[in-house]
This record gives structure tokens, sequence and C-alpha cells, in this order.
């Protein structure tokens, strides 16, 4: 199975956006599922910006923020999978 996103939440204060979470998920033969935190800190110029994106505008966000090949790399294997792994941009 391909790597997708589970989820991508951020952390607002007032008007803005300071804090992006994201979960990256796959699955391995097993169907035993297997992810990977990011953390994307919001720099002061781009708060307000991103706080107004739309959901499809985040993911992109997101995407354009992280390495994704680097990302996908052997997230799911035939292993159990470890607690987490936190990439952070």
């Amino acid at each position: 199975m391909a790597a997708s996103w589970k989820s991508i939440d951020r952390t607002n204060s007032g008007n803005r956006t300071i804090e992006i979470k994201a979960i990256r998920v796959d699955t391995n033969s097993k169907d035993v599922e297997f992810f990977r935190e990011v953390l994307i800190l919001v720099g002061i110029p781009e708060q307000e910006d991103v706080y107004n994106m739309s959901e499809e505008e985040l993911q992109t966000y997101v995407e354009n923020h992280v390495d994704m090949s680097e990302l996908d790399i052997d997230i799911a294997t035939e292993e159990e999978p470890p607690e987490s792994e936190y990439i952070g941009a």
C-alpha cells in the first residue's frame, strides 16, 4: 500500500497558525499500520497565511516543507512497528 496522510492538524493562537502536526501512515502485508509524525513550526511571516489555508492548501504546504522521498522510505516493514518516529521541519 502507498503511504498517505492520516491527519494534518494545526495549532492556532488567535488568527495565526503556529504549529502543524501531520501523521503519515502505511501498512505492511500483514495489514499492520505504521506511522511517522511530522512537526512543522510555522515561521512568523507565514502564520496568518497558513491559518487561512483550506485543508487542500495545508496538505500542499506540508508536502512542500518536508522531503517526501525521505519521509516515505521504509515506513512499513514486516517487523513490529516502533512507538513513533519524529521528523521535524
